[in-house]
């Protein structure tokens, strides 16, 4: 990858990882939906884990779900277009890691944006 590319990547990853370090929804649905599916316990409330309180504003979530899943899905074709290694069973691994991630970020992105209070 050129100096360039480095940079936007960069740029990319930041805009995923910024707002999962303070308002991590995406790590804590999928924890708890893989909990939900090994153990069979289904929990009544989500604890709060966030760093910053959690965001009142639906619009304001829905805007940092967008942020998130533009920039893992970016970060994500910069690493298949330019970054994968030369062995073939890393080459597969990444990208077959990264599409199961960015299958589930766009799925939560989706659900919390379609859960608006004020349809209906």
């Amino acid at each position: 990858m050129t100096k360039k590319q480095k940079i936007w990547f960069a740029v990319f990853l930041a805009m995923f990882i910024i707002p999962e370090i303070l308002w991590n929804a995406f790590i804590l649905l999928i924890f708890y939906w893989i909990l939900n599916a090994i153990t069979g316990i289904s929990l009544d409330q989500i604890y709060n884990i966030h760093f910053l309180p959690t965001l009142k504003s639906q619009e304001l979530a829905n805007l940092f779900a967008f942020v998130e899943l533009i920039g893992f899905a970016l970060s994500y074709f910069f690493i298949v277009l330019f970054g994968l290694p030369k062995n073939n069973i890393a080459k597969n691994l990444i990208i077959f890691i990264g599409g199961i991630l960015l299958l589930l970020i766009a799925y939560v992105s989706i659900g919390l944006m379609s859960m608006n209070p004020q349809i209906g």
